[in-house]
């Protein structure tokens, strides 16, 4: 069967999209399993950390021991005033404030290596790419739902992609934007609608980069018939034979110093 110029142009362009529907599903799987694997290249935990609450645990053991050891001279003794009472008491005293020492250190630690409010950055990234993960499968379920051929399913899948798409971004701007001055279902709402606008417009641009080759594709059809009825249907149907090469010239020439006015 042969096809006309308009079906081969069809052709080709559903073809080109395939293709590039092909590579954008690999692109999605490959760029998945890295953003899953990425929280594995940093440390779950923190050496310093953990060194320092060992240390802060074991001061902790003494301190309790040391209690324990003056609560029983407070029991047996009936003169708080004597030496080995007022050694026991020094004891804890020092131990108390050396542990206290132990926990600011150990908090200080502990802010230092927390990275967006989580624990470190193992967290993070496992806690982010799971969303991002769910983002990526959202917009190349949109992209596979604009390749179908019932407006229906089309319109009804490109509505639950945007939602999804929405969800995502709603958690990453979430984890990126916990805090606020706001009350907290004005910040919750303020999230929902940053999410919602993301996902729109992540939606509109994706039918536009879709739709782009499409459209150039038809203005190029629709310019290729014009041209041909100016150059070849004009001349040959309704201009004289000894008139043509001149009238082609001249239009050739208008085509190609034609130029939009400037306003």
């Amino acid at each position: 069967m042969t096809l006309n110029p308009q079906g081969r142009e069809e052709m080709n362009l559903s073809n080109n999209n395939d293709y590039k529907i092909k590579i954008i599903c690999w692109l999605v799987a490959i760029i998945s399993l890295v953003v899953v694997a990425s929280h594995n290249f940093f440390p779950t935990h923190n050496p310093e950390f953990k060194g320092q609450n060992l240390k802060y645990k074991e001061i902790i053991s003494e301190r309790n021991s040391a209690y324990s050891e003056l609560k029983e001279a407070f029991l047996r003794s009936t003169d708080l005033n004597t030496e080995n009472y007022k050694l026991l008491m020094t004891n804890y005293l020092n131990l108390q404030d050396k542990s206290s020492k132990e926990f600011k250190e150990l908090i200080r630690i502990k802010n230092e290596t927390k990275f967006y409010n989580f624990k470190n950055k193992n967290v993070f990234f496992y806690q982010v790419s799971v969303f991002l993960v769910i983002l990526f499968v959202s917009i190349l379920f949109k992209f596979l739902a604009l390749r179908l051929e019932y407006d229906s399913l089309k319109k009804t899948y490109q509505s639950i992609s945007v939602v999804f798409i929405s969800i995502s971004f709603y958690y990453i701007v979430w984890i990126f934007y916990y805090k606020s001055d706001l009350p907290h279902f004005a910040h919750v709402t303020a999230i929902a609608c940053i999410a919602i606008l993301i996902g729109k417009s992540v939606s509109v641009l994706i039918n536009w980069l879709y739709y782009r080759k499409s459209i150039l594709a038809i203005h190029k059809y629709n310019f290729r018939n014009l041209w041909r009825f100016i150059i070849h249907d004009i001349p040959t149907k309704h201009i004289r034979e000894k008139d043509r090469n001149e009238y082609v010239k001249d239009y050739t020439k208008e085509i190609i110093d034609f130029k939009i006015p400037e306003e």
